[in-house]
């Protein structure tokens, strides 16, 4: 699972995937976004492994996006924009992440936009600001590039 502790967790936690965890006291479902803990570390307990990864199937109405903000190709990424909306399922979901922390997940991620036709220029910028905060992301530079990204891969989504 290499790749997916670089770049994989935040892509999976938006499109709220699972991990399967079995050891000696049975098997237990994990959501990615308390699977990882920060760089590194996971919520396995001793003695269980990763059996599986359960990823939900979008529907033919899904739209996502993917952005990684990194100084050169296979280096760890300084910012991670990932974004899943699925109308049929009644699903938004965002992340905001990078190698130094667990991801930001935002589950209900409708929240983030006013309403207008280009969600990517209609993000709440107070709420998502506010939200890193809480977080611990304070430094208003790095705010910048994560919101950045986060555009990004919105923009992806809605095909702009």
């Amino acid at each position: 699972m290499p790749i997916l502790r670089r770049t994989g967790f935040p892509a999976l936690a938006a499109l709220g995937a699972s991990v399967i965890a079995r050891g000696v006291q049975g098997a237990r479902r994990i959501p990615v976004e308390t699977f990882m803990l920060g760089v590194f570390e996971s919520s396995l307990r001793p003695g269980e492994v990763v059996t599986a990864i359960h990823v939900p199937r979008l529907s033919h109405v899904a739209r996502w996006g993917y952005y990684k903000a990194c100084r050169k190709t296979g280096e760890f990424a300084h910012a991670i924009g990932a974004f899943v909306r699925d109308p049929a399922r009644s699903v938004c979901r965002a992340v905001i992440g990078a190698t130094g922390a667990r991801p930001i997940v935002l589950t209900d991620a409708e929240g983030l936009f006013t309403h207008t036709t280009d969600a990517a220029a209609a993000i709440n910028l107070e709420l998502v600001r506010k939200t890193m905060g809480a977080r611990g992301l304070t430094d208003p530079i790095d705010q910048q590039v994560h919101l950045a990204v986060l555009r990004r891969a919105i923009g992806q989504a809605d095909g702009s």
